[in-house]
């Protein structure tokens, strides 16, 4: 189940202001990220991402939008974490998944997300638990063993941008179908993904 929900509304503070508190550009939370020397918790990289102080020209050269489906596009990576830009048009979303052991945190950049959360009936079927609507500005975590859909809504006329950081890096991921007990797999690097931008 997605956990730490919370909007990004507060004022950039001044230098003087502390650690906790203080804002990042897209290029200093890369530099955040690439000075770790153990890997972050779910609510660290949450943290990070609600610190965030978005200008959209350096989202520029990370954006890249098909016709058909969602595409990745990778900032940073490490051993200990990595993060993506993922960009979105109206009805584009994932397949059911999990993280298969990572962790995570999405913050909405533009537009509106679709969350759907899913859980295992005593069959191990997967079912639909609850769906959420998110809006820009707010960031999501994504627990172990969470397993959920998100995408750019059907009805939604405008495109989506998200930013997703992953601890640790995200290698395959587990699929599943709704009322099925059956576990599939997908690589997020294979460069046969067409999501990979």
């Amino acid at each position: 189940m997605s956990t730490n929900v919370t909007q990004t509304n507060t004022p950039v503070p001044t230098t003087g202001e502390p650690e906790q508190t203080r804002r990042f550009t897209l290029a200093a939370l890369t530099a955040a990220l690439d000075a770790l020397t153990v890997a972050p918790t779910q609510s660290e990289l949450d943290a990070l991402l609600r610190r965030l102080e978005l200008d959209p020209e350096e989202l520029r050269p990370h954006l890249g939008f098909k016709p058909n489906t969602y595409t990745r596009h990778r900032i940073f990576r490490s051993e200990l974490c990595e993060m993506l830009v993922l960009c979105w048009l109206p009805g584009h979303r994932t397949a059911i998944h999990d993280h298969n052991g990572s962790y995570g945190a999405i913050r909405i950049c533009e537009g509106a997300m679709e969350e759907e959360i899913f859980a295992m009936n005593e069959a191990g079927e997967v079912v639909s638990a609850e769906t959420h609507a998110r809006a820009a500005g707010e960031v999501t975590g994504t627990d172990v063993p969470d397993i959920h859909r998100i995408g750019n809504a059907d009805g939604n006329v405008e495109r989506m941008i998200t930013i997703h950081v992953y601890a640790p890096p995200l290698r395959v991921i587990n699929t599943y179908q709704l009322g099925s007990a059956e576990v599939g797999e997908c690589w997020p690097d294979d460069p046969a993904n067409p999501a990979n931008g």
